[in-house]
């Protein structure tokens, strides 16, 4: 069997776990408490890959029962493997009474475990567990192990002091474990926020469910990133911020996010040789192209590196070998960008106070939703949104999640139609504002339906879906659906009880633009805006020459040719079933197929010549314009009936939802934690805020500090 276990592929496997009991077991236990401790399955199923490849000469002495199926069909009874466990203690003194630490000195000394496997195992443990001392100390303790493996044992401990996780500068360690994680010890953090965009197509969201396999949020993409360039150690050790928090399909031109991130300045790094004057975390660059003069330890060669330790331990006083150097921080965005995908780039980066945060510490965000003017009355749009500015409760333009908001009150700073530009802007003269809330986009009625402009909102912060439920509302004034009164009428929640039932915008025209705060001068590379741009403007590329493709196929169809009765028939079908639909919705009145305009548009069709005479599919389009059927993403559904909003099912109230809680325990708790319970009057969350939005970056405390520690070198 030990022959066989020493060919199998997955014995390594078992000789981790054996080594995982070495460390946590010392006391002698009987071969039967020894069995159940190394976890029968476990070990079974590694002798049963260790035994497969033997099976043909083991299988006429297996009897009763499998206990466990390998892939090859090969099974093997408990009874021999209970057997080969016993032969494997039989080696120790005392049959009956047997440590760990023995079974690993019989692995050892039978040659199945070598030294190289101890070592990944050391490596496995320190990684996973993080029980580097442990495995130290208790290895040593025991008298076999610790005259044949000394040199094993601290080879490894060099080996996992450079594979430890990073640690922040308020990490205390004991006397014991300070050297096996040294260079951990030894790095510096400090607070950074990020700038970076992404898209939001192909994400379920900016927010990460943690413990959920099938997440595909952005922060998980970004956090696996971080934590393989090794600049934090996991999401909570970090301090994590985030600004806007944006919903599935949902992109951002300018997300922040804030957090520790590991300093390319060591935490031991001093402004003088002796040691004296240790360099302050405010005293860091504040980007990437600068430098600092600075006395740190040299990186030593592993050769060198554990002779020096040795002497360390033998009591020979370590001589101060410290040397200048000129330190530059570590490229974040370069960094980053290499191991991101690219629907996610980094754009910048700035350090920031202790108290900064990314939500908290925000002035204002910008949102902006792109549509296609098509039939839309641009002018009713900006109505509208005009009537939005100012401080409302939206509680009927939002989803109300009433388990952690009870206050929906927003200010909305600004709201307006704007042109999308085609091409670079040209140079021109700037231009005095005189009050207009369309920009330079003075002729909106002259839009053509191809025009792309986005509704561009600004306010201090937003509502779950707010901006999606308001451009759905606004859209419908501008397809003539609704008045632009509609707006002031729902902000009246007096009046207004009960959110009306209608559907969301679409998520993927809706971008985050821009994040802006009291005093956040975020710091860009050349470089980095370079590789960017050349990327985007790629991905531009390709996506206008896929429009091209489709617009070029559309206007392919102008030409083709139809009958005129088929065309008749298209619309008497639709007007027909129209009419039933607003019968069905309880419209007395329908629409009048024999009236003036369907009879002059009927009649153009109707004329004296055959009604196999054909037509343009150009010429058709526009007697289903006057008709009100035309071709855009809202024509499949040109033949449905708008109900008004206001005469819409309405949903339940702020109230009603509250007193719903009572019927669930888990909500109720909940809402109690989220809302009763971190609930602050008007005074202190006005102060709060005041401090928070006065946090920024500390650039301006930097160049300060940098100027009066020039002097020291």
């Amino acid at each position: 069997m030990i022959q066989i276990l020493s060919r199998a592929q997955s014995s390594q496997k078992l000789i981790f776990k054996l080594f995982l009991d070495c460390l946590s077991k010392t006391n002698p236990v009987s071969i039967q408490q020894h069995k159940t401790s190394f976890e029968p399955v476990t070990v079974r199923h590694s002798l049963y890959r260790a035994a497969a490849y033997d099976k043909k000469k083991r299988r006429d002495e297996m009897t009763g029962p499998p206990q466990h199926s390998l892939n090859d069909g090969f099974s093997q009874p408990s009874s021999v493997v209970d057997t080969t466990l016993s032969e494997i203690f039989q080696s120790s003194s005392q049959n009956t009474n047997v440590t760990p630490l023995d079974v690993l000195q019989y692995l050892v000394d039978t040659k199945i475990v070598t030294k190289t496997i101890i070592q990944k195992a050391i490596v496995d443990i320190v990684r996973n567990n993080g029980k580097q001392t442990d495995t130290i100390s208790k290895t040593q303790q025991h008298p076999k192990i610790a005259t044949n493996s000394t040199t094993t044992i601290e080879t490894t401990k060099n080996r996992t002091a450079k594979t430890s996780p990073i640690t922040t500068t308020t990490t205390t360690t004991t006397k014991s474990a300070a050297d096996a994680s040294k260079t951990a010890s030894n790095i510096r953090t400090r607070h950074i926020a990020l700038k970076f965009f992404y898209d939001g197509s192909h994400y379920s969201g900016l927010a990460q469910n943690v413990g959920q396999d099938s997440d595909n949020s952005v922060e998980r993409v970004l956090f696996a990133a971080l934590q393989k360039a090794q600049l934090v150690q996991s999401r909570d050790s970090c301090r994590y911020s985030r600004c806007g928090r944006t919903d599935r399909g949902v992109s951002a031109a300018g997300q922040v996010v804030a957090m520790y991130l590991k300093s390319a300045v060591p935490i031991d790094a001093t402004w003088q040789q002796d040691g004296d004057a240790l360099v302050d975390t405010a005293d860091l660059p504040t980007n990437e192209r600068d430098s600092i003069r600075v006395w740190v330890y040299p990186r030593t060669k592993k050769k060198k590196k554990q002779q020096q330790e040795e002497e360390e331990e033998e009591g020979t006083p370590k001589q101060n070998g410290r040397v200048v150097k000129d330190i530059q921080e570590y490229p974040y965005a370069k960094m980053l960008n290499n191991l991101l995908p690219p629907s996610i780039r980094i754009l910048g980066w700035t350090p920031v106070t202790e108290d900064f945060s990314a939500r908290f510490s925000a002035t204002t965000r910008l949102y902006r939703y792109f549509f296609c003017a098509r039939q839309h009355n641009l002018p009713k749009i900006q109505t509208a949104l005009t009537l939005l500015q100012g401080t409302h409760d939206f509680r009927n333009f939002c989803k109300m999640d009433v388990e952690k908001v009870y206050n929906f009150e927003r200010k909305i700073l600004s709201a307006k139609v704007t042109k999308q530009q085609q091409t670079f802007p040209q140079p021109q003269q700037p231009k005095v504002d005189n009050g207009s809330h369309c920009n330079d986009d003075t002729n909106l009625e002259n839009a053509t339906p191809q025009d792309v402009y986005y509704l561009e909102i600004l306010g201090q912060a937003f509502l779950w879906h707010q901006i999606r439920c308001i451009a759905e509302v606004v859209f419908m004034v501008g397809r003539g659906l609704e008045d632009p009164s509609v707006v002031t009428r729902l902000l009246d929640v007096a009046q207004c009880r009960g959110k009306p039932a209608y559907p969301l915008a679409d998520e993927k025209p809706l971008v985050l633009h821009d994040c802006r705060y009291h005093d956040l001068p975020v710091g860009y590379s050349v470089p980095n805006l370079w590789t960017l741009s050349c990327q985007l403007e790629q991905q531009w590329e390709d996506h206008t020459l896929a429009a091209a493709r489709l617009r070029n196929c559309i206007d392919s169809l102008r030409s083709c040719t139809v009958q005129k009765g088929d065309l008749k028939d298209f619309c008497s079908a639709k007007l027909t079933e129209r009419n039933r639909k607003r019968q069905r919705a309880g419209f007395i009145q329908t629409v009048d197929v024999s009236g003036p305009v369907h009879d002059s548009a009927l009649s153009t069709i109707d004329d004296n010549d055959n009604a196999k005479s054909v037509i343009t599919w150009e010429e058709s389009l526009q007697l289903l314009k006057q008709l009100n059927f035309v071709p855009d993403s809202h024509g499949l559904d040109s033949s449905s009936v708008h109900v008004p909003l206001l005469e819409r099912s309405r949903g339940t109230t702020y109230e009603e939802k509250v007193a719903s809680l009572k019927k669930s325990d888990k909500r109720r708790q909940k809402y109690e934690d989220n809302v009763i319970k971190k609930r602050k009057t008007t005074e202190e969350d006005a102060a709060f805020y005041e401090h928070m939005t006065k946090q920024g970056s500390t650039i301006q405390e930097t160049k300060s500090t940098m100027e009066s520690s020039s002097s020291r070198l």
